[in-house]
């Protein structure tokens, strides 16, 4: 069967992670921002020539984990920003930003998303300003978490 770009396009039209199976002669910057639209993960399947800041920004808003996709040199404190602070689990998207931009601020936006952020949280960046934000809010659940999280915060038992 041979496809044409109109094929193409209605099948990123149907599904944003029908991108991958695009051919890159196919793929347009319209047909990528429609993909991205519809799912930011599909941002892993954009050719270089269209990887933007805003176009990664888009992809962030629509799916915090679309973090992972974003190249080094386009990731910015903003779109760490925005992965955190976008939807439920935009948390996990901690494991994808570089200690130079892990924030105080940045990791206690993360915490107040949920407490399980910390697991994403690197050692060097546990400050006595997120260990007591945790303790303060969550002491209610703080015995809840899993030993090893718990130890990361808190110390040895």
């Amino acid at each position: 069967m041979n496809l044409k770009y109109n094929d193409y396009y209605d099948l990123v039209v149907g599904s944003g992670q029908n991108l991958r199976d695009v051919p890159n002669e196919f793929k347009t910057l319209d047909m990528c921002l429609i993909a991205i639209k519809k799912n930011g993960l599909a941002l892993e399947h954009v050719p270089v020539e269209f990887l933007t800041e805003t176009v990664c920004k888009l992809a962030v808003k629509q799916n915090p984990m679309a973090l992972e996709f974003v190249p080094d040199g386009l990731k910015t404190l903003k779109i760490c920003t925005i992965a955190i602070k976008n939807g439920e689990s935009g948390f996990h998207s901690l494991k994808f930003i570089s200690n130079n931009f892990l924030t105080e601020q940045l990791c206690i936006t993360a915490i107040k998303k949920s407490v399980f952020a910390i697991k994403y949280i690197p050692n060097t960046c546990m400050t006595k300003v997120v260990k007591s934000y945790t303790k303060r809010k969550y002491s209610d659940i703080i015995e809840t978490l899993p030993i090893e999280i718990f130890t990361k915060i808190y110390g040895e038992v």
